[in-house]
């Protein structure tokens, strides 16, 4: 049966980290109160086990060479805990270097979210993404609501500007893809817009619903229903592309 690994959130960015894990892997914070234990706990555990060997010794060696163990012990002792201490020095100017890039980055990321260059944030970002866990969730969810909206749009403004050879099937499925994503905005909408990402991912909303107007002349009941049908898994548009079609050729 395995063991069950014990779970605590990350004091600095409310990252999963394991409960015995010193560094957060999301943010580079590490728990110096954990690091001292364990490092005060292996210098304990060093001495007892020097202890343990004294008392296995003869009495008449142990009576010879007492001070020379000992002297030994509080040598091997001293040289750990310098070791601990220039470690503990060095990695901590490490971990604070990599937390402050990484605060750098999303305050960077921060710019152009407030910017409102939503297409931006998307290619630029899911390259980071895994970095930053949910510390940035705000960040992650404008992305992958970005992927469906900007690469979704791009399609359906390009069947338009080449109406005479898009078949049925390529402009059902680029239809079927663009009401995706305002289901998924509808999905961010239900839950609150946890992260603070609503201004984002409804303004990219706006922006899939005016090109469904605008480019192929879709009226808001239109545009409801094929949500509905979407909800209900019936997600075959051919008759409406070719109804779309035909209405944008004439």
């Amino acid at each position: 049966m395995s063991e069950v690994i014990k779970e605590r959130h990350c004091p600095n960015c409310g990252a999963i980290m394991a409960e015995n894990e010193m560094v957060c892997k999301y943010c580079g914070y590490e728990d110096l109160d954990m690091a001292q234990a364990r490092e005060a706990k292996e210098i304990k555990d060093i001495e007892n086990a020097g202890k343990e060997e004294i008392k296995k010794m003869p009495k008449k060696l142990l009576g010879q060479t007492t001070k020379r163990v000992f002297a030994a012990i509080v040598f091997f002792a001293f040289m750990i805990a310098a070791f601990v201490v220039v470690r503990k020095i060095v990695n901590e100017k490490v971990s604070n270097a990599g937390f402050d890039k990484k605060q750098e980055k999303l305050a960077y990321y921060e710019e152009i979210y407030q910017s409102g260059d939503y297409r931006r944030l998307k290619d630029e970002y899911l390259d980071d993404s895994e970095n930053y866990g949910a510390s940035a969730g705000k960040y992650s969810n404008t992305a992958s609501m970005g992927i469906y909206t900007f690469n979704n749009v791009d399609a359906l403004k390009h069947d338009k500007e080449n109406i005479e050879y898009v078949s049925n099937e390529v402009l059902a499925e680029d239809i079927r893809t663009a009401i995706y994503a305002l289901c998924m905005a509808d999905d961010y909408r239900d839950k609150g817009f946890i992260y603070g990402e609503g201004e984002a991912i409804e303004s990219m909303e706006q922006l899939v619903i005016d090109t469904l107007k605008d480019y192929w002349l879709m009226s808001d009941d239109e545009i409801k229903a094929a949500k509905d049908m979407y909800v209900d898994r019936k997600t075959d548009y051919s008759e409406l592309a070719e109804d779309l079609l035909d209405r944008s050729k004439n």
